[in-house]
């Protein structure tokens, strides 16, 4: 396989499809994973100022998740016209 030919990431796939598995995929395994950090952290963090740290940095993650996508969508267009000149 050549650099050229490198697959699109699941969620930037050009199959809607293949898109919507590697969301489910994500989302089965966050899914999972959430109960049983909440109750190691819980029994190991007194609650107060760190459960707000903890709830802004999980309301920054998204933010950059979203600015991350939309910048990688955009430079991937980018690509795709400089290949078509």
């Amino acid at each position: 396989m050549d650099a050229g030919d490198e697959e699109p990431e699941a969620g930037l796939a050009d199959i809607p499809v293949l898109g919507l598995i590697g969301c489910t995929v994500c989302g089965f395994s966050v899914g999972i994973m959430w109960p049983g950090s909440i109750s190691i952290s819980s029994s190991v963090l007194p609650a107060g100022e760190d459960l707000q740290a903890g709830v802004l940095a999980g309301i920054g993650f998204p933010l950059v998740l979203v600015i991350s996508v939309l910048f990688l969508r955009r430079w991937r267009r980018t690509e795709q016209r400089r290949k078509e000149k």
